[in-house]
């Protein structure tokens, strides 16, 4: 399998807009960063989680150290593994999201295999979350 980085985040925000591509809903091309609309809704969302086997989703802010620090360890995870989707959403464009899983804290981390929420943590060392998403989603 391939892999995938999807980001949820406003227009303004990619600064590194070559490197985004728009994101149909569902099973997604792979080999690349995506970016999927502060527009898009919770079904599109849905969609992305069940037609995808395993994906990892992480919630942060643009204001927010921490996932300021997490974001390039996730890029560099993405490239890794490639039977995993990385799926990052804004969590203040994505209220209502958030609000689902019950996000109290970013940066969130949370885990589907087969459609179904698996796992959640927290910022880690990029060896430390390595080794949690291998455990968790094999």
């Amino acid at each position: 399998m391939k892999k995938v980085i999807l980001s949820i985040f406003s227009v303004a925000a990619l600064s590194t807009a070559t490197l985004f591509a728009p994101v149909q809903t569902g099973k997604l091309v792979c080999g690349r960063t995506h970016h999927l609309e502060k527009t898009r809704s919770t079904a599109d969302f849905d969609a992305i989680i069940r037609e995808n086997k395993k994906v990892v989703v992480d919630f942060y802010a643009e204001w927010c150290g921490p996932c300021k620090k997490l974001s390039p360890v996730i890029d560099a995870l993405s490239k890794e593994m490639n039977d995993v989707v990385f799926l990052k959403i804004n969590v203040d464009q994505h209220e209502g999201l958030s609000n689902k899983f019950g996000i109290r804290g970013i940066p969130t981390l949370i885990l589907f295999k087969d459609g179904q929420k698996v796992g959640q943590t927290g910022a880690k060392t990029k060896d430390q979350l390595k080794s949690y998403i291998q455990a968790t989603l094999k």
